[in-house]
């Protein structure tokens, strides 16, 4: 397959569903000219102890349901610790669903660190540099 051929096989799409070219999704997904803003619907760390979970939640902008009938399944919400270990995995296909999916992995990840700690209390860490802070872990900058 050529590449012009592979460009026009893998269905793209922006936020709201809409079909896209590959050149688009490069420049939503944080390509050139673009910060990657775009991909990022949500974002929380939790705290209990030493124990941390990160729910990420992003738009994906390729159908990972593909071709297998139904809507573009274009979001994903994760659940990662500070060792990056992948503690759950959703996917959806509308902003709205992703949103609604990433409080749900929240409460999933609260329950999770709850349990690693027997019971500690959970906090929501606001940046990334109070979790480091609190693990001892330099900040970016000196690394």
């Amino acid at each position: 397959m050529s590449s012009e051929e592979w460009k026009g096989a893998i269905p793209y799409y922006n936020r709201e569903g809409e079909p896209i070219d590959m050149d688009e999704w490069t420049r939503l997904s944080g390509g050139p000219g673009m910060d990657g803003d775009y991909r990022r619907i949500d974002s929380t760390y939790l705290m209990a102890g030493m124990e941390t979970r990160w729910v990420s939640t992003v738009w994906l902008g390729l159908d990972h349901g593909f071709g297998m009938g139904g809507p573009p399944v274009i979001f994903e919400t994760m659940i990662f610790d500070q060792a990056g270990t992948d503690y759950g995995q959703w996917r959806y296909s509308t902003e709205d669903q992703a949103r609604a999916g990433h409080q749900d992995a929240v409460f999933v990840a609260k329950g999770q660190l709850s349990l690693a700690t027997g019971g500690e209390p959970v906090s929501e860490v606001i940046e990334v540099e109070e979790v480091r802070a609190a693990l001892g872990i330099g900040s970016e900058e000196e690394e």
